[in-house]
């Protein structure tokens, strides 16, 4: 009897052990099989990525950095150490080449035809990108 209450113990410690050790190979698989992965593609040509970041250089020597947001149809900035967000009057499936699109708040107007321009709603020209 004590043998059989041994043998059982020895056989169930191993296969214990040996179920913990699969799980770790599998574990180690999927974390290979995670860092393979492909990041996702740039945007084709043509098409708009969801978000974008550009540093534009000003008349004036100062550097503001606009955040696109081609989902939402807005251009985010800092001005003076205030976080200014305008929206697009249109939309990115009506209009979608990202030059010559307006935006605006109750503050300013911003409008990228021909460079990036920057106004208050008088507008008196607060920021213009350096050509």
């Amino acid at each position: 009897m004590q043998k059989i209450v041994l043998i059982v113990l020895v056989v169930s410690v191993f296969t214990a052990c040996k179920s913990q050790e699969e799980q770790s190979a599998s574990t180690a698989v999927e974390t290979i099989a995670d860092s393979m992965q492909t990041p996702e593609p740039p945007a084709t040509a043509g098409k708009l990525a969801a978000t974008a970041t550009d540093e534009v250089e000003g008349k004036e020597g100062k550097t503001i950095s606009f955040t696109y947001d081609n989902n939402a149809s807005t251009v985010s900035f800092e001005l003076d150490g205030k976080q200014v967000v305008l929206t697009s009057i249109e939309k990115i499936s009506d209009m979608p080449a990202a030059n010559g699109r307006t935006y605006s708040n109750e503050e300013f107007t911003y409008n990228n035809k021909d460079g990036i321009k920057l106004t208050d709603k008088k507008g008196k020209l607060i920021f213009e990108e350096k050509q």
